[in-house]
């Protein structure tokens, strides 16, 4: 057993999680950044397709204010909203003296322009990936920060002092030779990223809503979970995965189904293309069903100047049309959405936290997707997922300095080492059983289908969750520290799945990626409200709480049932 000690831990290497270790480390608190794989190469934030909300101090913020509410279905925390836009102006500025390689027009500006949801605000463009590498080398050259990469933390460890609960560290292993390390300190940031459903390939794989999961287990409060449906425009042709979307759709693409109808006019005639990706996958859905699939997205009017700035931001994207063949100058491109459950990309659900980025747990902090991100709502416009991720990971890792500052070095927790040990090592154990991969397939299998995803009701959701109960009682086998990674990854999926329906099955409405077969509207009568969930007595407690509209400046005009732009109704097997 390795032990390593630190003032502050962050846990996960994307965007929040390099943003909240250089601002502790500014501070001068001495910090251990870990990752389970390798910063600037995993999770969503390299990825990303390269667009980021970018307010400017000229802008008019409670107009950008009142849209991103507008479009986050006004469940978002508006205090949260207007600290995200006057805080991004200052993180924006920051990214731009390190040297981020963002777009510039031709007065030596930022380039910024309309892309998923906007009418008022605006977004920036960049290479994520690119991005990334800046992040991570300006994290490798401090001073402060000690990177430990490749490894899985699997438990946030704690000591009781007064009565009370205060973290203590964590517990993790090298996914690679399976050695153990715990690493103390007084603070956790944790930022693993979004629950994504694990796959097993693709462009993100390794997330598997860790953070969500451990936090939950701690006692820390959830939000949101039944928004966690979702997924993007990524498969191509049927056969590419690749990123691009929201910068397509902000470049003016043109959507259309087999017989040739724009029919994104018919569920959102205000932003038709550039409608919110809930409303997009469900349409592509609903068009397909009905038999006027497939779906194709049109770039053949793009300009020049268009075709450029495509392959200066999304490279990978425009490689992939390169190496297929596929011209998108002169060809329509099929393109299918890829549907997740559990999917929280852009924080739809996760762990809660106040404008200081502290949950209900004392010494436990979260930034980024893992996190219910109170700014958006359900899901907002575009954009606000990266610069969520840069204004939640500078303010974790000021707020995490703060807390450090007057905190006393916690004592090695022997006990709850040896426990999580044991009960993990298990896994590793046993011979016979399921391999994980086995286990996610059949999860897939009965969490993707459109009845059961992007369409449910009531019995098939109890379905679904009288399947993930099954699966959690499959016995896992993992004769390596590899497999013992995936087989952690799966339980933590079944996990925020089981969470996910759960709380599905409490809202009876639509609103965002949250639909129900038999409540086709959303519903500002009964539901202008916040779902939370917390493990108490081992089981999954869950309680509502009203959205404080009478302290917020954007109100509804009026309270009444909104049809749901897209509606479906599916047939049950027999």
């Amino acid at each position: 057993m390795i032990v390593k000690d630190a003032e502050i831990l962050v846990v996960g290497g994307g965007l929040a999680g390099c943003w909240a270790a250089l601002r502790a480390a500014k501070l001068g608190k001495k910090v251990i950044l870990i990752d389970k794989a390798k910063v600037g190469r995993s999770g969503a934030s390299t990825f990303a397709a390269g667009v980021m909300l970018a307010p400017q101090a000229d802008d008019d913020l409670l107009a950008w204010q009142a849209e991103i509410v507008e479009r986050g279905d006004y469940l978002n925390d508006q205090e949260w909203v207007k600290f995200l836009l006057e805080d991004q102006i200052r993180r924006i500025e920051d990214l731009q003296r390190w040297g981020a390689p963002f777009e510039i027009d031709e007065g030596g500006k930022l380039a910024r322009i309309k892309g998923r949801g906007h009418q008022v605000a605006r977004i920036l463009m960049f290479h994520g990936k690119k991005l990334m590498e800046l992040m991570a080398r300006l994290v490798a050259h401090e001073e402060n920060v000690q990177l430990c990469e490749r490894t899985v933390v699997t438990d946030l460890l704690f000591e009781e002092a007064a009565g009370q609960k205060n973290i203590s560290g964590v517990l993790g292993f090298d996914a690679r030779s399976g050695q153990w390390c715990a690493f103390v300190a007084p603070v956790v940031i944790m930022a693993t990223g979004a629950m994504f459903c694990r796959t097993g390939g693709g462009m993100v794989d390794n997330l598997s809503g860790d953070g969500v999961a451990m936090a939950y287990e701690s006692g820390a409060e959830l939000m949101g979970m039944e928004f966690c449906t979702g997924g993007n425009i990524t498969n191509w042709m049927r056969k590419y995965e690749v990123a691009g979307i929201n910068m397509i759709q902000g470049s003016g693409a043109k959507i259309v189904n087999a017989l040739g109808e724009r029919f994104m006019l018919r569920y959102d005639p205000l932003l038709a293309e550039r409608s919110l990706k809930d409303i997009l996958i469900r349409a592509y859905s609903k068009e397909v069903l009905e038999g006027r699939g497939p779906i194709y997205v049109d770039m053949r009017h793009f300009s020049a100047e268009a075709w450029e700035r495509c392959k200066r931001v999304i490279p990978k994207t425009m490689l992939v049309f390169k190496e297929a063949g596929i011209d998108p100058a002169q060809t329509m491109i099929e393109c299918t959405p890829n549907v997740k459950t559990p999917n929280s990309m852009g924080g739809q659900g996760g762990v809660r936290v106040d404008l200081n980025c502290r949950t209900t747990v004392n010494g436990l902090l979260a930034a980024g997707a893992v996190t219910k991100n109170l700014a958006h709502g359900t899901y907002s416009v575009g954009g606000v997922n990266l610069a969520y991720c840069c204004v939640s990971g500078y303010r974790a890792g000021e707020t995490a300095a703060e807390i450090v500052s007057g905190s006393i070095k916690p004592k090695f927790p022997a006990e709850q080492i040896e426990s999580a040990k044991s009960r993990i090592e298990k896994l590793l154990d046993d011979e016979t059983g399921d391999t994980p991969d086995d286990v996610m397939l059949r999860f897939r299998r009965l969490t993707t289908p459109a009845p059961y995803s992007l369409f449910p009701n009531r019995s098939r959701m109890e379905k679904v969750l009288v399947g993930i109960a099954e699966l959690n009682q499959k016995k896992l086998k993992a004769p390596d520290p590899h497999e013992l990674v995936k087989a952690l990854e799966v339980k933590n999926v079944l996990l925020c799945a089981r969470l996910k329906y759960k709380a599905s099955l409490l809202r009876e409405e639509c609103r965002g990626e949250h639909y129900r077969e038999e409540f086709p509207y959303r519903d500002d009568v009964n539901w202008l409200k916040w779902i939370k969930v917390r493990k108490y007595m081992e089981n999954d407690d869950f309680q509502f709480e009203e959205i404080p509209f009478e302290k917020y400046p954007v109100r509804l005009k009026e309270h009444v049932r909104i049809p749901a732009p897209v509606q479906y109704v599916c047939a049950d097997e027999s």
